[in-house]
């Protein structure tokens, strides 16, 4: 069959020839740049890296590919005679993998040497549902990943959530959320990630593409973020900033604070530094606590190898973390008079460390005496 006998709206079986994977899956967000035509082996490299296909390819050698579910796809372009594939692209990587061994060898996948006639019969022609545009399929697709069984991740459900919403058609925050089955704060929350991230590639600040240090991409950490009173006054934004949202969410006059929330949370290739954001907890109140004082963000824009603790024993009063550490301090003296009241002899290193200890201490109730004048 070829591809100018797929009908609309119907199931059919047809060549894996025929079809080619999704440039613009929401899987791949953040992992490629959607704006070129990436080649089949760049985007199989990537599935691979967080799409478990190496227990779909076994599961397919072994038992066959069964065509229980239709792949969904749609024809996108008329560059070539080829069906994208909208739903399914994970099923279809594995499909050209396991009958394309150099493919396989290419990639460092491991695939058998040779398959069973019934699994390579199983492989010559799959199910199919072939929907006219991406809209047809949406909501249908949307609501499996976003709260279906067979979940993404937080920025390709943002991703898929954004695209829809650009799309127009008067559709709203709420239609999207009741269409993909989820709260209307939490789709407004991926949403407004994804519409900063946008506003700070086009206007060349951030390519979160480019520029993070990290493999891993914790989008969560943004919109997180954005959700906090520290972060949002930092970019001199309401707290209702995010009830309507357009393509330039963020001030002009703040996108410079922008990129220090970005580089803090994400890191800066550029400039070879690392995030100082590694976990969303406790790290990014910590660092919202280093946006609200002068001094702990001249430290950071500064650079060096300053962590999240350096940066938030500078954002802190002085005061609290003297109290801190006298209440430290006396729980530790409380646990070393107790070792030594088991102690029955010491050896000559033993005055050397209670003199220096000693001189400290004298020196820290002298500072205490004069503070408390």
């Amino acid at each position: 069959m070829t591809s100018s006998q797929v009908e609309l709206n119907k199931v059919t079986a047809i060549e894996p020839e025929l079809l080619k994977l999704d440039t613009e899956n929401p899987r791949l967000f953040g992992y490629l740049d959607s704006s070129s035509e990436a080649p089949k082996e760049t985007l199989i490299k990537e599935l691979i890296s967080f799409g478990d296909l190496g227990e779909l390819i076994q599961s397919i050698a072994e038992n066959g590919y069964l065509s229980i579910e239709p792949l969904v796809i749609f024809k996108r372009d008329n560059k070539d005679d080829l069906y994208t594939v909208l739903e399914g692209n994970r099923r279809l990587a594995a499909i050209f993998l396991l009958k394309d061994k150099d493919l396989a060898r290419k990639l460092k996948i491991s695939v058998p040497k040779s398959l069973n006639e019934s699994v390579l019969d199983s492989m010559k022609s799959i199910s199919v549902y072939r929907v006219k545009d991406e809209n047809e399929a949406r909501a249908f697709i949307g609501f499996k990943h976003v709260n279906g069984p067979h979940k993404w991740d937080s920025y390709a459900k943002a991703q898929y959530a954004y695209k829809w919403y650009k799309e127009g058609n008067g559709i709203t925050i709420e239609d999207i959320a009741n269409k993909l089955g989820d709260k209307n704060n939490t789709v407004r929350s991926l949403l407004s990630g994804v519409f900063v991230l946008e506003q700070a590639k086009r206007n060349d600040i951030y390519d979160i593409n480019k520029d993070r240090t990290s493999k891993k991409f914790s989008f969560s950490h943004l919109y997180t973020a954005l959700n906090r009173t520290e972060y949002r006054n930092y970019l001199a934004l309401k707290p209702d900033w995010n009830n309507e949202l357009h393509d330039d969410p963020i001030p002009s006059a703040s996108l410079s604070n922008l990129k220090d929330i970005l580089i803090g949370i994400y890191g800066y290739k550029p400039d070879n530094r690392p995030a100082v954001v590694t976990s969303q907890n406790p790290d990014l109140k910590k660092f919202g606590q280093v946006l609200s004082d002068e001094n702990a963000i001249d430290s950071f824009r500064n650079g060096g190898d300053l962590t999240i603790e350096d940066l938030y024993r500078k954002s802190r009063d002085p005061l609290d973390l003297v109290k801190e550490s006298i209440v430290n301090l006396n729980d530790r003296l409380d646990k070393l008079s107790s070792t030594l009241d088991r102690v029955s002899g010491t050896d000559s290193s033993f005055l050397v460390y209670s003199n220096e200890f000693k001189k400290k201490v004298q020196k820290v109730l002298i500072q205490l005496d004069i503070t408390s004048k």
